[in-house]
C-alpha cells in the first residue's frame, strides 16, 4: 500500500510535539520507571532524567499466484517490503515523558518515503491516576477489533494526531481521545477519529471492554457513530471465548446509516500445547432499501490478525465462520493451521477487499458465498531481539470471481534491538 502525500499542515501538531520533546526539561523529582517495551538506555541527566532509543526492522516477501481472485487472467504477483522505525524516548522525572519515532518503508524497490510515525508527550498524575497524552500516537483498543495501529503487519502502521485523556476509576480503566487520521490507511480515509472506551472487570475470569466511537469523514459527507462491546474470559476448563458486538448509527453519502457487525469465538486449550477453536464474524451489507446505509464498516480492524492471513476480504458484508488449531510445539515456536468460509451478508451488495475497501465489483445477485481460504503459517522467535513468520494460504473461489485458484507464499522477519 502507497503511503497518500502529507501535505505540511498535516504535519505541523506532530512536528510541534516533537521539537517540544527535545527543549523541554522540566524540574521535576526523579522515579523510577520502565523502559518502553525494546529500547535500550542511552544515557541519564540531572534528577534521574533520562534518554531511551529503540529500533525496530521489519522486512517481508509476498508471492500470489492468481494475484486478484476477481480479475481473469491468472497473473502472478511478488512483493518485496521493509519498514525501519527509530525511538527515542525521554523522561522528566516521574510525570513527564515523550516519545518520537521515525519510520521509513519501501516496497518492490520503491523507497525513500520517510514519516513522522510517533511524536507525543504525555503528562501522568494530573488528577489522581489520570494522564494526558497529546501529539501524534498509535491507538490499539479492543485486542484488534475495535482499534489498532496493525504495526506487526503494515508496513505503514496506523497513526493519529491528537489528545488521549486516560486513567482509572470506578471499577475500571478508561479512556477518551479526540483525533485527526495519521499515518497509514487511517490517513488515505481523512478522518476525524473521537471516542471513549472502558474496560471493566464483570469476574474473576471475564473483562468487559465498551466503545463509543465517532467518525467523520468529508470525502464522503460521512459521520458514523459506533457502539461496541467485547466481553471474553476463560472457563476453568481452559475455554478461551470472546463476543463482539456493535452497532452504527449516523449519514452517509445522503443516507441515514444503521448497521451492525457480530463476532464469536471459542478456543479450548488441549494437552501437550494443542488448541481447537471455532470463530464466526458477521458484518451486514447494503440491501434493496436504497434509502439506508446498511454496510458494516470496520472502523480501524486489525484485518490480518481477525479474518484470513491472506488478507483478501474486509469485514464488511462479510460471513467468515473459520475453524482453527494451533501447536506450542515449544516455548519459541507455533504452527497453525486455518480454515476460512466467507460468504457475502447480502447479495444485494460487493464484497470487499482489505484495508482499501475497494469493491470486487460482483454486481447484484448471484451465488452468496465467496470461497474457502487454507491458512498454514509458523510464527518462531529466533533470539532475544529477532523473530519470523512465514506460511502457505490457499483461496478456492467460488463460481462468482472469474479468476482460478490463489495461492499465497510469505515471509517475514521483525528485528528489534
Amino acid at each position: 500500500m502507497r503511503r497518500p502525500s502529507v501535505a505540511a499542515m498535516s504535519l505541523r501538531r506532530p512536528l510541534t510535539a516533537l521539537a517540544v520533546l527535545f527543549v523541554l526539561v522540566p524540574a521535576l523529582a526523579a522515579q523510577e520507571r520502565e523502559m518502553p517495551p525494546g529500547h535500550v538506555l542511552v544515557g541519564e541527566g540531572p534528577g534521574g532524567s533520562r534518554v531511551t532509543a529503540g529500533l525496530g526492522l521489519l522486512f517481508r516477501g509476498e508471492f500470489r499466484d492468481d494475484a486478484d481472485p476477481g480479475v481473469a487472467g491468472g497473473a502472478s504477483d511478488s512483493v518485496l517490503g521493509g519498514r525501519g522505525l527509530f525511538a527515542l524516548g525521554v523522561d522528566w522525572g516521574p510525570y513527564l515523558s515523550g516519545l518520537a519515532e521515525l519510520r521509513g518503508s519501501f516496497v518492490d524497490g520503491f523507497g525513500g518515503d520517510v514519516g513522522l510515525h510517533q511524536a507525543w508527550l504525555r503528562l501522568d498524575e494530573v488528577l489522581g491516576d489520570w494522564a494526558v497524552t497529546a501529539g501524534r500516537m498509535e491507538l490499539e483498543l479492543g485486542e484488534g477489533l475495535v482499534v489498532s495501529p496493525s504495526r506487526g503487519w503494515l508496513f505503514e502502521p496506523n497513526a493519529w494526531d491528537g489528545a488521549r485523556v486516560s486513567g482509572s476509576g470506578w471499577r475500571g480503566s478508561w479512556d477518551l481521545w479526540v483525533t485527526d487520521a495519521g499515518e497509514g490507511p487511517a490517513q488515505a480515509f481523512d478522518e476525524n477519529f473521537l471516542g471513549a472506551h472502558g474496560a471493566l472487570s464483570t469476574g474473576d475470569r471475564s473483562d468487559l471492554d465498551l466503545f463509543l466511537l465517532s467518525r467523520h469523514r468529508t470525502a464522503e459527507s460521512m459521520t458514523e457513530i459506533t457502539y461496541a462491546a467485547t466481553w471474553r474470559g476463560r472457563t476453568r476448563g481452559g475455554l478461551d471465548w470472546l463476543v463482539y458486538g456493535a452497532l452504527q448509527d449516523g449519514r452517509r453519502q445522503g443516507r441515514e446509516v444503521w448497521t451492525q457487525g457480530f463476532r464469536f469465538q471459542a478456543v479450548q486449550e488441549l494437552d501437550h500445547g494443542h488448541h481447537v477453536g471455532l470463530h464466526l464474524g458477521y458484518a451486514k451489507g447494503n440491501d434493496e432499501d436504497l434509502a439506508d446505509w446498511k454496510r458494516y464498516d470496520p472502523v480501524y480492524l486489525d484485518q490480518h490478525r481477525w479474518d484470513g492471513r491472506a488478507d483478501l476480504f474486509a469485514f464488511s458484508n462479510l460471513i467468515d465462520l473459520s475453524l482453527l488449531y494451533w501447536l506450542e510445539w515449544n516455548p519459541r515456536w507455533s504452527l497453525h493451521a486455518d480454515l476460512h468460509g466467507f460468504w457475502r451478508q447480502s447479495t444485494q451488495d460487493d464484497a470487499y477487499s482489505a484495508y482499501t475497501l475497494a469493491p470486487y465489483g460482483l454486481g447484484v445477485g448471484g451465488e452468496r458465498f465467496l470461497g474457502r481460504e487454507l491458512d498454514l503459517y509458523a510464527e518462531g522467535v529466533l533470539g532475544p531481539h529477532a523473530s519470523v513468520d512465514f506460511g502457505i494460504s490457499w483461496f478456492s473461489p467460488s463460481a462468482i470471481f472469474p479468476g482460478d485458484d490463489q495461492l499465497w507464499l510469505f515471509l517475514q522477519l521483525v528485528l528489534e534491538s
